[in-house]
């Protein structure tokens, strides 16, 4: 499985790129509501990534914080950075990448493949109830049961007697 943090940024370079030789307005515009959304799934995604942590006791959460923003997406630099090996960090990244790709995948592959602007809106529209349910899944009545409870499930550890859920959702504020 692609890592969707890899294939996000350099979806929004391509776009970038595209649009210095776009000479068409409807065209650049569509691009350019293309690169907006991809940046704000991107800016999700440092903010659930690291809270999609499936270890108790460890620096993932601030592996994948580094990674996704001053580790520029590099496996190296978090290994150095942390001090623990490049496949540690890779297994890391894999995971919160498999965590977040099934909470939003679809999204930004309809946002990448859209033909016109309303496509674009009506993907972001899906992402924003998406992460909006990530908050409180029972605010939203039309989100479908399998989405709500795979947004609901949680690992569980006991840790001296008291209950300690793992991978909570971060509390986001629209």
């Amino acid at each position: 499985m692609a890592n969707i943090f890899m294939l996000m940024k350099q979806s929004i370079g391509l776009l970038n790129a595209e649009k210095r030789f776009c000479r068409d307005t409807a065209k650049l515009e569509l691009i350019q509501e293309k690169v907006d959304a991809l940046e704000e799934v991107f800016d999700f995604a440092k903010e659930y990534a690291p809270s999609a942590n499936h270890q108790v006791f460890s620096t993932v959460e601030e592996r994948l914080w580094f990674y996704l923003t001053e580790g520029n997406l590099n496996y190296h630099k978090v290994a150095d950075r942390f001090g623990v090996s490049v496949q540690a960090v890779a297994g890391n990244v894999h995971y919160a990448s498999r965590e977040f790709s099934d909470l939003v995948g679809s999204q930004i592959n309809q946002i990448n493949d859209a033909g016109d602007i309303e496509a674009v809106w009506e993907a972001l529209s899906e992402f924003r109830n998406i992460r909006k349910s990530v908050v409180n899944p029972h605010d939203l009545s039309e989100i479908s049961e399998e989405l709500l409870k795979s947004l609901l499930k949680r690992k569980k550890y006991k840790i001296g007697g008291v209950e300690y859920a793992k991978n909570t959702p971060p509390i986001i504020i629209p």
